[in-house]
């Protein structure tokens, strides 16, 4: 579960729908044309009225995936991040008139233990470039929550930028430095016309409103708070962290009255959310089946270990975990609701993430694919000539879904040796976090 609430977090694809014929199995490298589809879809109305399903009621199609390297049978939109410089700042903890409150030499003039935390603390008290920690996209804008301090966690020197990237221009919003009310940006949302963010500093968590032109930043509570699900023209929904209990809460921030209470769509416990937290599942008690449970439908998949995607009023995305020798496989299961065919693939992975959008599957690792059950076709997102550009390098894609789009914001990390106040410690290495680009279209 907690899985689930780290989630949220990226980019992706555009919303293309695909048909596929009824068979039992898909092998087929080639895309088909949409009018070789066999797929029988029933008229169903807009506002069709809830229905409870069963794994009963679907014919599971079995799909043996085939990994292309070529261009996608549909559009990705690209805004290159390459060129990105958001500064370089010196660590606010690693100036000279606070470094001896925030890092304390436990030795004794003149030892070797001594003059090597001085010569630490001196060569961290230069400039450095800023990792990103956070992210959010607002039309043609895209927000950054950014961190100059790369030995303390928490932060204590971070930011929020905003990058136009119609002009390419680069502006920092707000800063914290030496704050407790800031820490690591943990997540952004822009809503109702102010970028809201979620920092953490020794454990302790605040929700920020933060005025995009002024920089004003107002507190507007300080609780567990683990990231921002869906959001409108009226509420933005906000997750909490597990607590002791093994429990977490939903909160909805009301824009008209600037209230924050408790939110609770659901009237039991559940196990796992979707991104926009607003479908759930649930275990039965007697067969420990999982039961999927949508504002528009409910799905008893007779699955075990089982944990929800994405679903809308048409396609639910669930991954299944499946032992396998001395791992668990991801094994997906796509419902379509209209054709009543569930597409079941093994994706010929352990431990990735997952995020959808309607048919499409993205799967995140170090680097991005993007999955079609309905054809049995995984496309490859990475930069060209792949083989001779990056290979020192390791392409770690974050996703999050931002009101009805997947987005995924894709980076280079480069490892390198850093020094340790413990001399003990030989091989110490950090990693700076490049840009490389973000992909995303808006499915709505």
């Amino acid at each position: 579960m907690k899985k689930i609430l780290s989630l949220f977090t990226s980019a992706v694809v555009c919303f293309c729908s695909f048909s596929c014929q009824n068979n039992n199995n898909i092998s087929d490298n080639s895309v088909p044309d949409s009018d070789q589809s066999a797929v029988q879809e029933p008229e169903i109305l807009e506002d069709y009225p809830f229905m409870e399903l069963s794994a009963s009621d679907f014919s599971d199609i079995t799909v043996s995936l085939q990994q292309n390297k070529g261009d996608p049978p549909f559009d990705l939109k690209h805004i290159d991040l390459s060129g990105l410089d958001l500064g370089q700042e010196t660590p606010a903890c690693f100036l000279p008139d606070v470094v001896d409150t925030y890092h304390h030499i436990n030795a004794e003039p003149d030892t070797e233990s001594y003059n090597y935390q001085m010569k630490f603390r001196q060569d961290m008290n230069a400039p450095t470039s800023a990792d990103i920690t956070a992210f959010t996209v607002k039309d043609d804008r895209v927000f950054f929550g950014a961190s100059f301090d790369k030995f303390c966690n928490p932060s204590h020197h971070s930011a929020i930028f905003e990058y136009d990237t119609s002009s390419g221009n680069v502006r920092k919003i707000v800063e914290f430095v030496l704050n407790e009310n800031g820490g690591n940006i943990s997540d952004l949302a822009f809503a109702d016309d102010c970028l809201f963010a979620i920092s953490n500093y020794d454990n302790n968590c605040f929700l920020h409103k933060i005025n995009v032109s002024s920089g004003d930043d107002e507190i507007i509570s300080d609780d567990d708070f683990a990231m921002f699900g869906d959001y409108d023209d009226e509420r933005l929904i906000i997750s909490t962290y597990l607590d002791d209990n093994n429990e977490f809460h939903l909160y909805e921030y009301v824009f008209s009255s600037g209230e924050l209470r408790e939110f609770k769509p659901f009237d039991t416990d559940y196990s796992s959310l979707t991104p926009d937290l607003l479908s759930y599942t649930t275990i039965d008690r007697e067969s420990h089946s999982t039961i999927i449970h949508t504002p528009f439908y409910s799905i008893n998949t007779g699955l075990r270990n089982v944990e929800l995607i994405s679903a809308d009023k048409e396609i639910c995305n669930v991954v299944e975990k499946v032992a396998d020798s001395n791992y668990f496989k991801s094994i997906i299961h796509q419902y379509n609701i209209r054709s009543r065919q569930c597409f079941v693939l093994d994706t010929l992975s352990t431990n990735d993430e997952f995020y959808a959008s309607g048919d499409l599957i993205i799967k995140n690792s170090y680097g991005t694919s993007i999955i079609v059950p309905s054809i049995g076709q995984e496309f490859f997102m990475m930069p060209q000539d792949m083989d001779n550009e990056f290979q020192e390098y390791d392409i770690l894609s974050k996703s999050k879904y931002i009101n009805g789009s997947l987005i995924t914001f894709r980076t280079i990390m480069d490892y390198h040796m850093q020094l340790s106040p413990d001399e003990t410690s030989s091989e110490s290495y950090s990693m700076s976090v490049k840009p490389l680009d973000i992909v995303y279209c808006n499915i709505q």
